[in-house]
C-alpha cells in the first residue's frame, strides 16, 4: 500500500478519470486513502499478502465470469 510506483500509477489513472482498485495488506498503507476502492487482506508480511492476493484475483475473475457469461 505504500509502493511509490503503484501510488504514481493510481495518480495517473485518476488523472484520466479511471476508477482505481488497490489490493493491499492489513492496514492499506497510503493507498487506502488514495484509491477509489481498497481491498485489504489480513496480513502484514509481504509474501503472505501476495499469497492472499492470488485468492482475491481468482475470486474477482470468477465473479466477473459469472456475471458476464453465467458460469
Amino acid at each position: 500500500g505504500n509502493s511509490e510506483n503503484i501510488r504514481l500509477a493510481v495518480t495517473a489513472a485518476k488523472g484520466f478519470g479511471i476508477t482505481t482498485i488497490a489490493l493491499t495488506g492489513k492496514d492499506g498503507g497510503k493507498l487506502l486513502g488514495e484509491s477509489d476502492l481498497c481491498i485489504r487482506v489480513p496480513e502484514e508480511r509481504v509474501y503472505f499478502v501476495q499469497e492472499k492476493h492470488i485468492i482475491v484475483y481468482h475470486l474477482i475473475c470468477a465473479m466477473l465470469e459469472a456475471e458476464r457469461w453465467g458460469k
